[in-house]
């Protein structure tokens, strides 16, 4: 599993974004050019992506998925803004949920946020959203689970777990943004 790495994430999707559109508006024979008053195109183009919607928007996921940081009542509107960008359609009509490709680093993250929402929100995650999360590979979790490290929700597949009890499992890996369970007084 790779990690989230909240610095590079932004330049990998912007790009992804940036290499569609300029492709859609070559078979539209459209031109696109961004630079100001002298601006030299390359800078231009730079600027604009960095600070486009789709960077900042990226930006605040990747923190998230990475580390927690943000709100997280903000991340569902990201998670969806993010599948509309990189399937080049309106908001209005993408999908807010759907399968990621876990070997693209902006399909770990979006795999990785939407199961430190579930945690965070206390709702169940399966298995291979949690080994995102915990930058690890599916094989490991199961092997958690064998040697009685972690519990899964009962029998069976697919496999879930309990959001107490994967916060725990988070934390115990060393995972950014999990605190150390609270002990109740006895």
């Amino acid at each position: 599993m790779t990690e989230v790495n909240a610095l590079t994430l932004p330049f990998i999707l912007v790009t992804r974004v940036y290499e569609r559109v300029t492709r859609d508006a070559s078979q539209l024979h459209l031109v696109i050019q961004v630079a100001k008053d002298g601006e030299e195109e390359e800078k231009a183009r730079w600027r604009a992506m960095s600070e486009s919607e789709v960077f900042v928007a990226a930006t605040a996921l990747a923190n998230w998925a990475a580390a927690g940081q943000g709100d997280a009542a903000k991340i569902p509107a990201l998670l969806h803004q993010i599948r509309a960008s990189l399937t080049g359609i309106s908001p209005n009509v993408a999908s807010p949920r759907g399968q990621a490709d876990l070997t693209t680093i902006y399909g770990v993250a979006l795999v990785a946020a939407e199961a430190r929402l579930a945690v965070v929100e206390g709702r169940t995650v399966s298995a291979v959203e949690l080994a995102t999360l915990a930058s690890v590979d599916e094989h490991t979790l199961r092997a958690a689970v064998k040697s009685g490290v972690i519990r899964p929700l009962g029998p069976g597949r697919p496999m879930r777990f309990a959001a107490d009890v994967a916060r725990v499992y988070l934390y115990t890996r060393g995972v950014r943004g999990f605190a150390a369970p609270e002990i109740p007084p006895t």
